[in-house]
């Protein structure tokens, strides 16, 4: 009769956990920007390119990799966004084309040429943002540099929309496992224009941590003076990423993007056409 009572308690436990389980993936969850005043987190990213060009009918091909460790702080919290402050505490960058080697490490004191005198400039300087309650960078402190980065608002460059801590079209709505909804962004500044269109897919909710997929298609036109000569440069992006969210805080605890790229690029009368893939994985974690 024990035994008889001790099973059945074990089969009613096993069902209430099953019920349990299948409750966070069933019902909806609201996803809330809850991080707060004097929270700190790193950033790790890996960053691996390559790329393929064609110059007067001779292929040119490229690999690029750069690592680097970014320190957020919030500063200050509220129900209409948050503040916070980045640093880039360390970089190391390198660069291969046509037999030419370019590389940048900002644990070494002998990093020479242009690449050095851009990405010196990025270390350990503060930069100070302002987002609203959905995430999305709506003031900071303006970094010129005069690159293409910091005119297409490329992570690190000081004039991206949006951090890499938060994912604004998932701040603020309700996630269940099994749904998917579409987002679009469109970027404009000066001389960089951007469109993307995708789709998030909820795949699974387990312990307040959903895990999301994305698939998206991005345009984009840039204009820049370089040597002298207006460049102007056309890309069709194919966007596709896994990553963590963690619903409580908001927080992207995990992501890995693949960008596959057309590009067509005009330049002295000149039309360069160009192919790569670009591989980012980010890493967040909390400073204890």
């Amino acid at each position: 009769m024990k035994i008889k009572i001790l099973y059945i308690q074990s089969f009613k436990l096993l069902g209430l956990i099953s019920i349990l389980s299948l409750s966070e993936n069933s019902f909806a969850q609201l996803t809330k920007l809850g991080v707060q005043q004097g929270q700190k987190f790193y950033v790790e990213t890996l960053v691996k390119g390559n790329t393929s060009a064609t110059v007067m009918g001779q292929t040119m091909d490229g690999t690029t990799e750069s690592k680097s460790t970014t320190l957020y702080e919030i500063l200050g919290t509220g129900p209409d966004g948050i503040d916070l402050q980045r640093t880039i505490t360390k970089m190391r960058f390198d660069a291969s084309m046509m037999g030419q080697n370019a590389s940048f490490d900002s644990d070494k004191k002998d990093n020479e040429g242009p690449l050095a005198d851009t990405l010196s400039k990025k270390i350990n300087k503060a930069i100070t943002f302002t987002l609203d309650a959905k995430g999305t960078i709506i003031k900071r402190e303006v970094m010129e540099d005069g690159s293409i980065g910091n005119a297409m608002g490329v992570p690190g460059s000081g004039q991206e929309p949006v951090t890499d801590l938060f994912i604004p079209a998932l701040i603020g709505r309700e996630l269940k496992a099994g749904e998917s909804f579409i987002d679009s962004i469109i970027v404009k500044k000066e001389k960089y224009e951007s469109h993307e269109t995708g789709t998030y897919t909820i795949t699974a909710i387990e312990n307040g941590i959903a895990e999301i997929e994305y698939k998206g298609t991005q345009v984009t036109s840039v204009a820049m003076i370089q040597m002298e000569m207006e460049m102007v440069s056309a890309a069709n992006n194919v966007i596709k990423s896994q990553l963590q969210l963690d619903m409580k805080t908001g927080l992207i605890l995990a992501r890995t993007t693949v960008m596959e790229s057309i590009i067509s690029t005009e330049i002295a009368g000149m039309s360069l056409p160009s192919s790569g893939t670009t591989t980012t994985s980010i890493k967040i974690s909390p400073v204890l």
